[in-house]
């Protein structure tokens, strides 16, 4: 009769085992839905998403197709720029655009966590050096930049 004791108590024990190991499994599926990410950072069981910025050109290929200018001329250039907050609060924020370290243009955009806003200001690129121009986009807060070469051609 111990015997059968045994294969009984251990038929429960491995049955609970089971059960809670199938609880842990639903329990980590949940967790990777937008619901139970909720869920786990209300009661503290994750970190909250890192606040960010974003500053990329709005439309790379229009950048492309401007990435050249006269060796002894200058060209106008409007780099298309798009800012977007998503830093948990409102900014402003500073931005400029400089052709080779030299600033030509400066301003502020308010923006709300989510929001974002595309900004063109033309900027007149002479190649001084041999070989190219660089064009830099510049945040202040956070530090953040984008920049490309133009091409110096003829």
């Amino acid at each position: 009769m111990t015997g059968r004791r045994a294969v009984l108590q251990l038929g429960w024990r491995g049955a609970l085992t089971g059960a809670v190991l199938l609880l842990a499994l639903v329990a980590v599926a949940l967790a990777q839905t937008g619901v139970g990410q909720g869920v786990t950072g209300t009661l503290g069981l994750s970190a909250p998403a890192e606040p960010y910025t974003e500053l990329y050109f709005a439309d790379p290929t229009a950048v492309a197709a401007i990435t050249e200018a006269p060796r002894h001329g200058t060209a106008v250039q409007r780099p298309a720029f798009t800012i977007r907050d998503e830093e948990g609060h409102s900014l402003t924020y500073r931005w400029s655009i400089s052709v080779d370290g030299v600033r030509q243009r400066s301003g502020t955009q308010a923006l709300a966590t989510g929001q974002k806003d595309t900004i063109a200001a033309p900027v007149r690129v002479r190649c001084r050096r041999a070989g190219s121009a660089d064009v830099a986009v510049a945040l202040q807060h956070p530090s953040e930049s984008i920049s490309y070469l133009v091409s110096c051609r003829g």
